[in-house]
């Protein structure tokens, strides 16, 4: 039986646009195993070539892109805004403080403890607040940022008070889902948990690291400085985090070498500065450029 000549021609253009999608997406691919292995090698070399205060600084970058991918699980992914994940913040770091300082365990031990407490935390505040949207979950959160630092203080005996403890080592279609029999409420609610796990784990980390906590360390400012990573480095991306760990970490240093006098003044010109060149953050930025170069590569390969 003699083939359809019309069916061949749609199967073999079909197939091109196969071979032609393929070979956009192995460079992509090739590019984001090499970022990775490359970041791997950096970070192993690094404190072989820079001071100890920088290299602090690095790590206190790696901290902060872990709890600004906490955040952007539930701002990037599932569209709820938070202010208050400095709390979470600082749950994660004094859970660890006293598991150290108090109870003498093992400062390994406490960095999945710490994930544990503000998953349950974070899961707990999460479910009731599941009523509010938009700019009143904000102020729900923002709130929560406000009483930590203070109930922290009061609980004196464990947490040192206002001296510390020094340390000695769905975002859309939201209704459709809910038709589709997905249970928005329970993910909602386990999504700000697991969020609020990815912030209370740096927070160990940065505990063990700089070995104090206080609760004014905690305060509302970091709640808001997290928030601006997630929007410097880009909304639901896996590397927005670390383009803006590495923003909020240095830029204010950056600011007040320019000006001592007004160094906030200088941070927010760099903030305005981003977000009108790059509107999506960083990673989108650079994910808009990277399409228009592979763009034109693919064009040249298919004209030959």
């Amino acid at each position: 039986m003699a083939a359809d000549p019309g069916a061949t021609a749609k199967a073999a253009e079909g197939h091109a646009d196969t071979l032609t999608a393929a070979r956009a997406a192995a460079p992509g691919r090739s590019l984001r195993v090499s970022a990775v292995l490359a970041v791997v090698v950096i970070a192993a070399a690094l404190p072989l070539f820079v001071t100890g205060f920088r290299l602090f600084q690095f790590t206190q970058v790696l901290i902060y892109a872990i709890a600004l991918l906490g955040l952007n699980l539930l701002t990037g992914y599932n569209g709820q805004f938070s202010l208050g994940h400095g709390a979470f913040y600082g749950i994660g770091a004094y859970t660890s403080a006293v598991m150290i300082d108090r109870w003498g365990i093992g400062y390994g031990w406490t960095i999945p403890a710490a994930g544990v407490v503000c998953l349950i935390v974070g899961f707990l505040f999460g479910r009731p607040a599941l009523r509010l949207e938009g700019l009143y979950l904000a102020l729900a959160t923002f709130s929560l940022a406000l009483a930590v630092p203070q109930i922290l203080k009061y609980f004196e005996h464990w947490t040192g008070g206002s001296q510390g403890i020094v340390l000695v080592a769905i975002r859309d279609n939201h209704i459709a889902a809910e038709a589709m029999g997905v249970n928005n409420a329970l993910y909602k609610s386990v999504i700000f948990g697991v969020s609020a796990a990815y912030t209370g784990i740096a927070g160990a980390l940065s505990a063990i690291v700089v070995a104090f906590v206080a609760p004014d360390s905690f305060d509302v400012f970091l709640s808001i400085t997290l928030l601006t990573g997630i929007v410097i480095g880009g909304f639901g991306t896996i590397s927005g985090p670390i383009y803006g760990a590495l923003f909020i970490q240095f830029v204010p240093n950056w600011a007040q070498d320019i000006s001592k006098a007004a160094p906030w003044a200088i941070f927010g010109l760099f903030l305005i500065g981003c977000m009108y060149v790059m509107p999506r953050g960083i990673a989108g930025f650079l994910h808009l450029v990277w399409i228009r170069l592979t763009r034109h590569a693919v064009s040249r390969g298919d004209g030959r």
